[in-house]
């Protein structure tokens, strides 16, 4: 027990819960019975008849002239809730769902309430966005307007058609596999695959409804939030969840639902909704998981992989010199050396073998008018800045993803297209690594998109820029039903899957 709560303790300290919704953590501390109300607010859950003999609890958005925007009840305050507690021990009985203390209360300066979150893989992912799947593709649902399980077969058509750039790991799956879907194959399906796929399939109202919900969650997962994109997202989600009784029933107002009214409280208190997550800890359970196999002593296992890890430091002075040992152990050690890379700037290497380049004469007026004459070129596909590998289209070994569409900018105008190939050129000035790139249009859409989704184009224009203007990888898919390509902005690249 002293060990469960000295982990509770440092997930806390870290402002990352451990658990699914906040309630979890709070339950902790005040000792929640699922049906008491909220960890953050004062709303009270109620109690919904869904069957002849099941209910569930309800979270009802709550519309009054002081909460309109917000949705919820008064939220609880650290000072409030120990004095819950204090009247909850010496009474014996629950004050506002709170049952008394936690060891929690005696870490210095520690809000009971601001610093604990919403962890969004399990209240958004896995929570929201895996009951609206799931409600959308479920044969007892065909009587509903929202149902499309009569189309999954072209839905998963689409999305096999996909191709992911290599900053998403996983690529889509078979919604027959739905139960088997990770957190990280929900966060993909909601900012980028769902927006193209589903367009024509779910209903418009709907449609329009779920855009609410992808736009805010966006928003919120920016390595950069400003203000007005947490008022933007506030809003959003208020909207979002005000709607969800009118569209779906008052049973599918659940807990995760209500805590999206939460999400940038949260955000404002602790951060971009992706350093708050349980993604980091979830990455660690897979490197603990490698550390023991089979299921006999599991335990015993792990300390003595951790031991051996930590005493290959003192192993390697004792090994003899140019012994057969040693050599055995720089070979392992200098396995994943990296070859052909070609220091560029700060993070950015070319990577890849060089080849001489006889580009047309159009590229080349290109390269002169921006930089001056050209000495001698070679070609090159891959890039790599700031750990993202950029690959071109015509490089052959990649097919199945898309990591060569890009937001880059000329004259400090942004602009969306996608990489050719890379060039280094030999001029008066000195080297310059260049890429070409035939330049996206951006058009009207006649759909309704979230802010960081656009329809394009191409206009058969080529630009010829330095690789240092080269801003972020982008997200490209193409409809093949209607032709239509879309370009989606990636919130945020330093997230663990």
């Amino acid at each position: 027990m002293i060990q469960g709560q000295q982990f509770l303790l440092k997930a806390v300290l870290l402002n990352v819960v451990c658990d699914a919704p906040a309630r979890c953590i709070v339950q902790n501390f005040t000792q929640f019975n699922g049906f008491f109300g909220c960890g953050c607010c004062m709303t009270k859950g109620s109690s919904v008849q869904t069957s002849a003999r099941g209910t569930m609890l309800s979270y009802p958005y709550e519309i009054t002239d002081d909460n309109a925007k917000m949705g919820h009840s008064q939220l609880r305050t650290h000072s409030e809730t120990v004095k819950y507690a204090r009247d909850a021990f010496l009474n014996g009985k629950p004050v506002h769902g709170v049952k008394g203390f936690t060891v929690l209360t005696d870490v210095s300066y520690f809000d009971i309430i601001k610093c604990v979150t919403v962890d969004y893989m399990h209240c958004v992912l896995l929570g929201v966005q895996k009951m609206l799947l799931q409600l959308w593709t479920d044969n007892g649902n065909k009587n509903e307007k929202f149902y499309i399980g009569d189309y999954v077969g072209v839905l998963d058509d689409r999305m096999a058609a996909l191709t992911s750039p290599n900053v998403i790991n996983r690529s889509p799956r078979h919604m027959k596999e739905l139960k088997h879907w990770k957190a990280s194959e929900y966060r993909s399906f909601l900012l980028f695959h769902s927006i193209c796929c589903l367009q024509d399939m779910l209903p418009q109202d709907y449609y329009l409804h779920y855009l609410l919900f992808v736009e805010s969650i966006y928003l919120l997962l920016q390595s950069s939030i400003s203000r007005s994109d947490i008022s933007r997202a506030q809003l959003l989600l208020a909207k979002f969840c005000a709607q969800m009784d009118y569209l779906y029933g008052q049973r599918y107002e659940t807990y995760n639902v209500h805590c999206l009214l939460h999400l940038t409280e949260k955000v404002e208190d602790l951060g971009p909704l992706w350093c708050q997550s349980c993604f980091f800890y979830e990455d660690l359970n897979g490197s603990l998981r490698s550390l023991f196999h089979g299921t006999t002593k599991i335990e015993l296992q792990i300390v003595s992989a951790v031991s051996i890890h930590q005493q290959i430091p003192f192993l390697v002075k004792k090994v003899t010199k140019r012994s057969e040992v040693e050599q055995l152990y720089h070979r392992f050690k200098n396995n994943s050396k990296h070859q052909n890379r070609e220091y560029i700037s700060n993070h950015m290497l070319a990577v890849g073998r060089q080849i001489e380049c006889h580009h047309s004469q159009a590229t080349r007026r290109l390269i002169e008018h921006a930089h001056g004459p050209v000495h001698n070129v070679k070609q090159f596909f891959r890039f790599l800045s700031n750990g993202i590998m950029f690959y071109s289209i015509k490089y052959q070994y990649v097919t199945k993803r898309n990591s060569y569409t890009v937001e880059y900018t000329v004259n400090d105008l942004p602009q969306f297209g996608q990489i050719q190939y890379f060039l280094k050129t030999q001029m008066q000035s000195g080297t310059k690594y260049l890429a070409v790139i035939k330049q996206f249009l951006v058009v009207d859409s006649t759909t309704k998109l979230p802010c960081h989704f656009y329809e394009v184009k191409e206009n058969g224009q080529t630009d010829v820029v330095d690789v240092i203007s080269i801003q972020q990888m982008c997200y490209f898919a193409c409809l093949t039903t209607s032709k239509k390509c879309f370009i989606g902005k990636i919130p945020v690249f330093i997230e663990c899957d």
